[in-house]
């Protein structure tokens, strides 16, 4: 999933509890908070990626000749 799925799923939970401020209030975020993300202003913190059901995790990669 990427950055785009993430904000697509967050945006389709938005829509589900009636807009931002309904999504946030029963996510018991910020609305300018939950706005920013949506926008692209902030990447969405834990806080957001929890109430949609989503958790950021990094992996790492061997490439080259070395692998």
């Amino acid at each position: 999933m990427d950055h785009t799925a993430v904000i697509a799923r967050l945006l389709s939970h938005v829509a589900a509890a009636g807009g931002i401020r309904a999504f946030a209030r029963k996510a018991a975020l910020s609305e300018v908070h939950v706005r920013d993300c949506i926008t692209g202003r902030k990447r969405p913190g834990p806080s957001v990626m929890s109430a949609i059901g989503v958790e950021r995790r990094v992996t790492y990669v061997v490439v080259g000749v070395d692998a």
